[in-house]
């Protein structure tokens, strides 16, 4: 007890001592803290940059970080790129679009480094049928010769007027034969009339036309990847090229409702994400002082107080911002939310010591033995306090997780210099503005809650606890034991990508296409030597459990080809010669969508169309001979519905009808003829832009592994890695960047909660002399650390790599409480009250709402790492708030009980 007492008051003379002189020096004090927090503003506003590249959130020694960086120096196009997925309603519309779409992006490099559109391109138009099977190429030769006088037909004119004249053709030869093409096409020109007469979008997609079939999602969808050049020392390193692409999407040429153009990718993802970061940092912080203050102002009752406590807040934060841009220079996407612990935690000194001079001042009533009083009593424990909160931060500095390693060290330096701001600036702030009115100050035995109706209540509530401290002491222990029942259930996401918001575009596309397998979540890369070695290593991996494909350049290289190229030569033959795409039936150029015929001779088709179905005889196949009587009405009704229109509208709906039937019909006629001109090839014969996604720029190539499931648990993650890690050592992708990634938070989470307690210990120890009254303020924290556990499980609060500083902190932050109760209860005279009756509660209670309120903006953060750090630290605030009033104070009463049970205590 004496010990305590001596080893207490040494540090609270020295801090009394150090207050005192800046009180007679107070106005040299506030001249100088003014100048240079202004100084240290500039240079901090200057030089603190923001590094948003998440990858630079892990240690670079590690070896699976320098695999990867290895692997993006072979492949950079596997980095931060950006994925468009253009989806049309049709296989026509989303290739027009994506050609668009892509073209304009290759048209600037300042913005876009390199754009690839794969499975697209003259190579893959010309050699699309190798890549087929035999057998279905032997179905498609069967349809050819079906559909090939249609080929030539619309090939001489592919305007509306040569779609006229081929099936008034095929319509008179129908009485003789069956044509399966015609009922479907005049049923698709029907439809297209009768949705244009609604207001609706849609055309004839002769692809499917021309195959007899509906397209599949696959050859609805089109992918155009682009690596974005980024700025990373700006806020957001991809915006200039996010905002084009988002403005190249709303100008595609294409009917409103026709393609959906969603963009992906990990750039994308990365640029959301920090736009969400930045923002909610920006406004927790707003939101936390806006907080601070409303708790401020009902837990001091004194605008002086108030005011003195928020300069010192604003000059030490400034300080502190200054720190991290002299050290670490750029903050991370978690160190960014600095600020806002800041403000929550180093307001908590001023707190105690506003109190503690109120206190001083109405029993003593002299202002400058106020607050020596104060200091003298309270130093000691902010001093202790301020260390300790720096030790739990300090904790994440030896860890590989950079990003929280550096919010480590900036925010555990920020608790050192609040502490030099709470015994240096506000002692000064206070003697040039003292409190010249007590009216509504607490009484020394005044209980901790504002009025006098409250503060009865609560000092029951709070008598009521010592009274009951068996009953509470085991409540508490049962409470700890059915939270420890919860600690397995703990649900840790490990993947990057669970910090992003959910309800972005960038992060719903990803996941569809992750279900869909279509993204690199499920893949692995292993570089080899050359080509040789790619065959093996293919080979070998293709034989392990849980790999579901493997993939080399040698892939791209269709089998079969001397037989394809005989079939599709045969084929080509049967269809004949082409007739030319030089004219259309007006005599001029060929028509593309954006170029239609006249609108007169649209009408002049539309109506020839109309004479040549009432004219026309019967076919033999009833079904095309209720197409063609459908159409027939269908036509008759448009012609009608075109009269009521005038001049301008009526060209309008005559030009949008040219597009819908024939507007892709001139591109889809050429692309079908160049994929009947294939030369057989090999690997070396692949375009460039095909080759370089598995040759790297120093030769050595890659190999693509799949796994046969979904990646969808930690144990399947790993299984899957390790599988191939066997094998290959070096292997990298997005599964082992997940896997290791999700193993350094965690071991940084074990490391730092390790070293935050084995150092707060030893310095509790250090300061009380007592292992003791050390276990009395650690004891209540496990509670508190135990239960806020439990209710994250309960409440599905996850951990993550943001959040994982809760725990920690917690612990720092509950030492504080811990170290003001009991020094106040081992420095109390006789007959004082107890200690959470008096200010060293009081401003426990109003320093947890300041945190509680500062840490609870950020649970309203869009970005989910920020947004679960609020919460899980919002979580802890209450906990380590009852622990602190509640279990030590009934922890306290039962020893007390012991000493004076033993005689000469």
């Amino acid at each position: 007890m004496k010990a305590t007492d001596s080893a207490v008051s040494l540090v609270g003379r020295a801090t009394e001592r150090w207050a005192a002189a800046a009180a007679r020096h107070a106005i040299p004090v506030v001249l100088l803290a003014i100048p240079v927090t202004i100084l240290l503003g500039a240079y901090a506003v200057r030089n603190l940059g923001l590094n948003t590249d998440t990858g630079a959130m892990i240690s670079e020694e590690l070896p699976w970080r320098q695999a990867f960086l290895a692997f993006d120096e072979e492949f950079p196009q596997f980095g931060d790129e950006i994925h468009v997925l253009v989806t049309g309603r049709t296989p026509d519309v989303a290739r027009r679009a994506a050609e668009w779409m892509s073209s304009r992006m290759r048209a600037e490099p300042d913005l876009f480094e390199r754009v690839w559109t794969p499975g697209a391109g003259p190579f893959f138009d010309r050699n699309a049928l190798l890549y087929m099977d035999l057998d279905e190429l032997r179905e498609l030769a069967d349809r050819m010769a079906t559909i090939g006088p249609w080929v030539r037909r619309l090939e001489r004119d592919p305007g509306l007027g040569g779609l006229v004249v081929a099936s008034d053709s095929a319509l008179i030869e129908a009485r003789t034969a069956a044509d399966p093409m015609l009922g479907p096409l005049f049923d698709l020109v029907s439809l297209n009339l009768y949705r244009q007469e609604r207001g609706w979008g849609g055309e004839i997609s002769w692809d499917e036309v021309m195959w007899g079939r509906s397209a599949s999602l696959v050859e609805r969808r089109r992918h155009i990847i682009a690596l974005p050049r980024q700025d990373y020392s700006a806020g957001l390193p991809a915006g200039p090229a996010m905002d084009r692409l988002r403005t190249l999407r709303d100008s595609l040429p294409v009917p409103v409702g026709s393609v959906t153009a969603r963009i992906t990718g990990a750039a994308a993802i990365k640029h959301e994400s920090i736009a969400a970061a930045t923002a909610g940092a920006r406004g927790a912080l707003v939101l936390s002082l806006l907080l601070v203050t409303a708790v401020l102002s009902l837990g001091l009752r004194s605008a002086r107080l108030i005011a003195a406590c928020l300069l010192t807040l604003a000059a030490g934060l400034t300080a502190t911002a200054a720190f991290a841009a002299a050290t670490v220079g750029q903050l991370n996407l978690i160190s960014i939310a600095f600020a806002v612990l800041y403000v929550g935690l180093g307001v908590d000194y001023c707190i105690h010591l506003c109190l503690g001079y109120r206190e001083a001042l109405a029993r003593l009533g002299n202002q400058e033995l106020a607050l020596r009083t104060a200091c003298g009593r309270i130093g000691g424990s902010i001093f202790l306090s301020a260390v300790t909160s720096a030790a739990a931060f300090y904790a994440f500095i030896p860890t590989r997780f950079t990003g929280v390693a550096e919010l480590g060290l900036i925010s555990g330096t920020g608790m050192l210099i609040s502490l030099g701001a709470t015994l240096t600036l506000l002692p000064a702030l206070l003697t040039l503005a003292p409190l010249r009115s007590l009216a509504g100050a607490p009484a020394p035995g005044h209980s901790v809650l504002a009025d006098e109706e409250q503060g009865r209540a609560g000092s029951g509530a709070l008598r009521a606890v010592r009274n009951h401290s068996r009953g509470v002491l085991a409540a508490a222990l049962s409470l700890g034991a059915v939270a420890m029942l919860a600690i397995p259930s703990l649900r840790f996401e490990y993947r990057p990508i669970d910090l992003a918001d959910p309800r972005t575009e960038s992060v719903e596309t990803y996941r569809e296409l992750a279900r869909e397998g279509g993204t690199a979540s499920l893949t692995l890369s292993v570089v080899v030597p050359d080509a040789e070695a790619a065959r093996n290593a293919a080979s070998r991996l293709a034989a392990l459990d849980g790999i579901g494909e493997t993939a080399t350049l040698d892939d791209l290289v269709p089998p079969d080809q001397f037989e394809k190229v005989e079939l599709v030569a045969d084929i080509a033959t049967a269809l004949g010669p082409a007739a030319g795409l030089a004219t259309a039936g007006s005599g001029r150029s060929t028509p593309h969508p954006t170029d239609p015929e006249l609108p007169e001779e649209v009408l002049g088709s539309v109506e020839q169309w109309m004479v040549n179905l009432a004219r026309a005889r019967e076919p033999a196949d009833p079904e095309i001979s209720a197409a063609a009587g459908r159409l027939r009405v269908r036509l008759a009704s448009w012609h009608r519905e075109l009269e009521r229109w005038p001049p301008e509208t009526r060209n309008a709906m005559l030009e949008e009808l040219h597009y819908r039937l024939v507007g892709s019909l001139p591109d889809r006629l050429r692309i079908l003829r160049a994929a009947f001109q294939p030369e057989s090839f090999q690997r070396e014969d692949l375009p460039a832009s095909v080759r370089e996604w598995w040759i790297g720029a120093n030769g050595r190539e890659r190999v693509e592994v799949r796994s046969d499931h979904p990646l969808d648990t930690r144990a399947s993650l790993r299984s899957f890695v390790e599988h191939v890690r066997s094998e290959h050592p070096g292997v990298t992708g997005v599964p082992v960047s997940d896997l290791e990634s999700g193993r350094v938070a965690t071991r940084a989470l074990l490391l730092a909660l390790s070293l935050a307690i084995a150092t707060t210990f030893l310095l509790l120890v250090a300061q009380f002399r007592s292992v003791r009254d050390t276990l009395l303020v650690e004891g209540p924290l496990v509670l508190a650390g135990l239960l806020t556990v439990g209710l994250a499980v309960l409440l599905r609060v996850p951990f993550n790599f943001a959040n994982l500083i809760a725990l920690p902190l917690l612990l720092g932050i509950g030492v504080d409480n811990g170290i003001h109760m009991v020094h106040r209860a081992r420095t109390s005279p006789p007959g004082e009250p107890d200690p959470e009756r008096t200010s060293t509660g009081r401003a426990i209670v109003v320093s947890c709402l300041t945190t509680l309120g500062s840490f609870g903006s950020l649970a309203l953060s869009r970005h989910r790492g920020i947004q679960s750090m609020g919460q899980l630290l919002s979580i802890g605030m209450v906990c380590v708030l009852v622990s602190t009033l509640v279990v030590l104070p009934a922890w306290l009463e039962r020893q007390n009980a012991a000493r004076s049970s033993v005689p000469g205590t």
